[in-house]
């Protein structure tokens, strides 16, 4: 209701209740004025007339009795009206307040919109710059890698004279030889003339000739075979055994079958204490860890091993040495608690793998399979760039450990399907099924690994693992 109302509400009920109490007191007056000049009535008419008398008191008190109410009422809804300026005052003042802030907010979207419109422009800008880097290095790379073929023709034709040079040397050296061994076997007397082809020989032998170009019998080194101690289950020993056939690196296969437990024999202890595969013995020289004897072949056999495995560039090899860090407590670790839940856990343990731990070791997987994905291959062919690397190597391996076990890894992920078959393809497809052979085969390696006596020595390492 508003105010106005109320106010001249309470007025008109004021003024209805004194026009009443002013007419009750004129009756009341009338009454007894009739009552004092007409003594004559009787009895009868005395009686009726006070209680008229009461009667008319009696509806006097209850018109009072309205009009206290009316009053209490008049005064609530003035209270009200009160309290609903109050509130109205207040709800103003927080509409102003609203209309300022939606005023601000609007010039700072203003602010926000024109800023994003010009990092756009800034953005675009930049990827017109980059595009014209990226063309001038594609020319610049086309122009050092042609320059660098033809040194590198250069390089074999001057390789192939000095090597027919050398020959020549040989065959003269071989001459001198013999007419020397004749003289002396004709009189030993011509001391001069052996003299005289004594220098000869030195004057056509060149000094610090390689001795292996002086033909077999000068030569003096012999170059001992490599052996790599590695079994094809282990991801670890598929990326070294890959990586040696794959680049033509010769060594001899020496088979430790770890299901056997043939890493804890004494034979293969005295060669590697850590009693782990994989391990290069190259000569006397023992080496252990994947990623080392990795990065030892390449840069052992770099003559004949292409840059792209391991680059000599600074940051690309950087790149792949980043990679090989970051593999060992993620894609590696996540991936092989996936396949020992799937292949050991029953066999061990003798039940099924608890779902909530199944599940939480795929989900780990998978955030590995996403950081390789989304900040290591990118966009690009390989890890590194145009070219396979170690890293791609490393990775590939990893990824097949529980492809072994049934579970497509890659399912949903064609990116990295199109990738592994890119890796496939560059290591050859025969070399690289052969290496994942006895993985695929994973029904029958899990029968050997029920009939083998030694898993009673392993069931209590894998026990303490799988709690």
């Amino acid at each position: 209701m508003p105010f106005s109302d109320a106010d001249s509400l309470k007025e008109k009920l004021v003024s209805e209740q004194e026009a009443h109490d002013a007419v009750v007191r004129n009756m009341v007056i009338e009454s007894l004025l009739e009552s004092v000049m007409d003594s004559s009535l009787d009895l009868a008419l005395e009686k009726e007339e006070k209680n008229q008398l009461q009667l008319l008191l009696s509806n006097n008190r209850i018109l009072e009795n309205e009009r206290d109410v009316v009053r209490d009422r008049v005064t609530g809804h003035c209270f009200r009206r009160d309290v609903l300026r109050k509130h109205l005052s207040k709800i103003t003042t927080e509409y102003y307040r609203c209309q300022k802030e939606v005023e601000q907010m609007r010039r700072r979207h203003h602010q926000l919109s024109m800023a994003l419109k010009d990092q756009s422009s800034i953005h675009q800008h930049k990827q017109v710059k980059i595009q014209a880097l990226r063309s001038r290095l594609a020319s610049v790379s086309a122009a050092a890698r042609h320059e660098s073929a033809n040194k590198m023709d250069l390089l074999a034709t001057e390789l192939q004279r000095e090597r027919s040079r050398i020959r020549e040397l040989e065959d003269v050296g071989r001459e001198a030889a013999v007419a020397l061994r004749h003289i002396l076997t004709e009189s030993e007397d011509k001391t001069s003339d052996m003299q005289k082809l004594l220098e000869l020989m030195e004057s056509v032998v060149p000094e610090g000739t390689d001795a292996a170009f002086m033909g077999p019998e000068a030569a003096s080194i012999k170059t001992q075979d490599m052996e790599l101690y590695l079994d094809l289950v282990s991801q670890p020993c598929r990326s070294v055994f890959v990586f040696a056939k794959a680049v033509g690196i010769p060594f001899e296969f020496k088979v430790v079958a770890l299901v056997e437990g043939q890493q804890y024999r004494e034979e293969f202890a005295k060669i590697s204490m850590i009693r782990k595969v994989p391990v290069m013995k190259d000569g006397s020289f023992v080496l252990t860890e994947s990623v080392a004897i990795l990065k030892y072949l390449a840069q052992k056999h770099s003559s004949s091993v292409a840059d792209h495995w391991y680059p000599a560039e600074l940051r690309q090899r950087a790149r792949v040495n980043e990679y090989l860090s970051w593999q060992h407590m993620n894609l590696r670790a996540h991936g092989s608690k996936v396949f020992l839940l799937r292949a050991m856990f029953p066999l061990i343990m003798g039940s099924e793998v608890p779902k909530e731990k199944m599940d939480a070791a795929v989900e780990d997987l998978k955030l590995s399979l996403n950081l390789l994905e989304e900040k290591f291959l990118q966009d690009k062919p390989f890890i590194v760039g145009d070219k396979i690397s170690l890293a791609d190597l490393v990775a590939v391996v990893e990824l097949m450990q529980p492809v072994g076990t049934g579970l497509d890894v890659l399912e949903g992920r064609p990116k990295l399907i199109a990738w592994r078959d890119r890796v496939k393809q560059e290591v050859g497809e025969e070399l690289f099924d052969e290496a994942h052979e006895q993985l695929m085969n994973m029904s029958s390696l899990q029968e050997k690994m029920q009939n083998n006596s030694a898993m009673e020595m392993l069931k209590p390492k894998f026990q303490m693992l799988f709690k």
